[in-house]
């Protein structure tokens, strides 16, 4: 394969602080040495949160050897924010790629509940959004041959948590 993409649930952490070893994208990405792009959607607390959010994620990050080679600003709203949130996050991260995808705009749905929106126009327009919007190329360019160093154990995991 050229590439291969693993999806955590939820956040990269979700599982973490579980016995059993692994059971998060964390610990799967830093045993397969394994440089990770972390998302984050504006639409929850806004475009300002979720660099927070990135940007304390890779804090925890960096302290469990993950490599993380970008982050990307997922549903952006408001541009100039999207911007300044961007700038946030390279000074606070040392992070040079970050990229911002606007939210997937739909023909006005008027009165027609979100569950009735047709799967198949959304998903085109995502489709459409994110390949105007990220730069698929310079992804690949990140990409490298995983190389399995092994699991940490769950008292090195609490220890890093907690520390």
């Amino acid at each position: 394969y050229d590439i291969i993409l693993i999806e955590g649930v939820m956040s990269i952490f979700t599982g973490l602080l579980n016995e059993k070893i692994p059971f998060s994208a964390a610990e799967i990405a830093r045993a397969g040495n394994i440089p990770t792009i972390l998302v984050s959607g504006c639409n929850k607390g806004g475009i300002e949160t979720a660099a927070l959010d990135l940007a304390s994620h890779l804090e925890m990050m960096q302290k469990m050897g993950i490599k993380t080679t970008g982050a990307i600003l997922n549903k952006v709203y408001h541009q100039k924010i999207a911007e300044n949130a961007s700038n946030y996050i390279k000074k606070t991260t040392g992070l040079d790629w970050v990229a911002m995808v606007p939210k997937a705009q739909l023909a006005a749905r008027g009165g027609t509940p979100e569950v009735e929106i047709k799967l198949e126009d959304f998903c085109m327009k995502a489709m459409e959004t994110v390949e105007k919007h990220l730069d698929v190329a310079e992804i690949l360019k990140m990409a490298q041959k995983p190389e399995f160093t092994g699991y940490i154990s769950y008292d090195e995991i609490r220890g890093v948590y907690l520390s």
